[in-house]
């Protein structure tokens, strides 16, 4: 995603894992966080009503940078179609997300 064509926000949001899994994380009470990247097209200064936003995520592996391609290809072609921003959330254990969090990240290895 070019920053010539948007304009990219980086935020964190709490999350959580499935605590089903004794050793996930190393304490109970842990705190998790995901790292979402907003986008917002540098053309649409104010939105329509009817301007969408995209919320999106990724396959495992492919980290949300590969998706940018993607994004600068929906904005070229959408033809008076406008997107209020686009939204994309990485797992808590991967990229961004797990250096924040890799302190209480556990060992589920049993």
């Amino acid at each position: 995603m070019s920053t010539e064509k948007f304009v990219v926000t980086e935020q964190w949001s709490p999350t959580q894992l499935i605590r089903e899994y004794p050793h996930a994380l190393t304490r109970n009470d842990a705190d998790l966080f995901l790292a979402v990247r907003e986008s917002r097209s540098r053309n649409s200064t104010a939105p329509s009503e009817n301007a969408v936003t995209i919320i999106a995520s990724y396959g495992n592996g492919f980290p949300k940078e590969c998706y940018e391609a993607l994004w600068d290809e929906i904005l070229d072609s959408s033809k008076g179609d406008e997107a209020r921003s686009i939204w994309m959330a990485e797992y808590a254990l991967q990229g961004k997300s797990y250096a924040r969090n890799a302190d209480v990240l556990g060992d589920d290895s049993r």
